[in-house]
């Protein structure tokens, strides 16, 4: 389960690398093979907690999917990494220092618009960032350990 107990994963403990299933922690919700090991699974998690946890991130909401794209030119989608949470769609990234989630915005799952996408990146070195700033059109929101104030 996730840290806000709304998404559930699970597996069948019998099984050596089984296959992963998901669902909405909601009553009735069936749940769905991801379409990956338990193997692969745990990779997929620590890439996405290391985005969480990076000592410096930016995240820009309400984007386009075309301009989404931009931003994550410079990263290759990490394989079999498409997920349904938080939104069908959201994948992993990773480039030179970087990793990256991106995806349809939540609220705007069912119905994604020209400017409902949202991207997280990370990194160990803010340099690794660097490249945003030619994307001065997008209001970064900052997480740095550094002077850098965005």
């Amino acid at each position: 389960m996730e840290n806000q107990g709304v998404w559930e994963w699970g597996v069948d403990p019998n099984v050596d690398d089984p296959d992963v299933y998901d669902r909405e922690n909601e009553p009735g919700q069936a749940w769905q093979r991801t379409g990956v090991r338990l193997s692969t699974f745990l990779i997929h998690v620590a890439v996405f907690e290391a985005i969480w946890s990076a000592k410096h991130g930016a995240s820009a909401p309400g984007l386009s999917r075309h301009r989404c794209q931009d931003i994550l030119a410079p990263l290759k989608p990490i394989p079999h990494a498409a997920w349904r949470w938080p939104t069908s769609g959201t994948h992993l990234l990773a480039g030179d220092g970087i990793l990256a989630i991106a995806g349809p915005a939540e609220h705007h799952e069912s119905r994604v618009e020209a400017s409902d996408w949202e991207v997280f990146l990370a990194a160990r070195d803010h340099s690794a960032m660097e490249y945003l700033a030619d994307l001065s059109d997008i209001e970064w929101e900052w997480r740095c350990t550094s002077e850098h104030s965005g």
